[in-house]
């Protein structure tokens, strides 16, 4: 499957705001088929770059479906959501420990990830594309997600990404302005990049 055929698997997901049970299967076969050598006796992982667009296609195609309706787009987030679970659980693995952190909490995750949503960033000077999220905020979530103390569990890594998702729906503009929901979808890759990068391999 090409490139262009994945961009149109996308927006068939993302055209109807729901992942079919037959466009989970044709999306994990297409990724399970980049990590096997030609003579099939070995796998091998993707590498970063192929991972990072597969996730960064999927959020810019995802912009193109942003609606003037706030529930359509709470579904189109809901269908994002699911497209990154088929490729981190098919191409990442996990790198967190069983214990987390004596200071992990999910009410400090949560409170973080809000305030990285509810801050613009000062940082990108007018810039249309840059996301919402500064340099120093996407530190500290590194910081937070890295440092033993506050280090999460491996219970809590599929609830991090969804909370990324579930928490970053909640800031949809009620107006549905595009620039600014654009905007958020570009925010909550940072999210996730940094969760994948962080507590995946």
């Amino acid at each position: 499957m090409s490139d262009i055929a994945i961009e149109t698997l996308y927006r068939q997901t993302f055209n109807d705001r729901n992942v079919s049970p037959e466009e989970s299967s044709l999306l994990t076969a297409h990724l399970q088929s980049l990590q096997q050598i030609s003579d099939g006796s070995t796998s091998t992982p993707m590498t970063p770059d192929q991972i990072v667009w597969f996730r960064a296609t999927a959020f810019r195609i995802a912009c193109e479906y942003l609606d003037d309706c706030m529930e359509e787009n709470v579904k189109l987030l809901k269908a994002l959501n699911a497209v990154v679970h088929a490729l981190e659980t098919t191409c990442l693995l996990p790198n967190l420990e069983e214990e987390g952190g004596d200071s992990f909490s999910k009410e400090a995750v949560e409170q973080l990830l809000c305030s990285l949503y509810e801050t613009q960033n000062e940082d990108h000077d007018d810039d249309d594309e840059a996301p919402s999220i500064s340099k120093a905020e996407a530190l500290a979530l590194t910081e937070f997600l890295t440092d033993a103390s506050t280090r999460p569990p491996l219970k809590s890594l599929v609830w991090l990404r969804a909370t990324a998702f579930r928490l970053g729906s909640q800031y949809l503009d009620g107006e549905s302005n595009k620039e600014k929901n654009d905007a958020l979808l570009r925010s909550i890759n940072v999210v996730v990049h940094i969760i994948e990068t962080t507590c995946m391999r």
